[in-house]
């Protein structure tokens, strides 16, 4: 499977979880996952697929990343941002490879 499908299905997963953890407008919320994704997923599908990286290792600094950018774009405590984005990594990294699994 090419890269945007894998792109789509992290946002499609993501931005749900944000939006119900977050309570923020859904398509404010909608928005900034396409935009943290769209930052971060890039370099994380190179660094494992080009560059042999431990994907958890990856996920766990995605995650650190993705903090960041979440208490940057909606203004929230860093915890909260913290919780939702091991949150939403978690289960966009989960379905990621349950969908490998069923492909491959």
């Amino acid at each position: 499977m090419s890269y945007a499908p894998w792109l789509a299905l992290a946002i499609v997963i993501e931005a749900p979880i944000l939006w119900l953890g977050l309570r923020k407008p859904f398509l404010q919320t909608l928005m900034y996952a396409a935009l943290i994704n769209g930052i971060t997923h890039p370099l994380a599908w190179w660094f494992v697929e080009f560059r042999g990286a431990n994907v958890w290792m990856v996920e766990v600094i995605v995650a650190a990343v993705e903090t960041i950018l979440i208490w940057f774009a909606f203004k929230v405590a860093v915890r909260r941002a913290l919780i939702w984005s091991v949150v939403a990594n978690a289960v966009s990294a989960g379905a990621g490879l349950l969908v490998s699994i069923f492909l491959y």
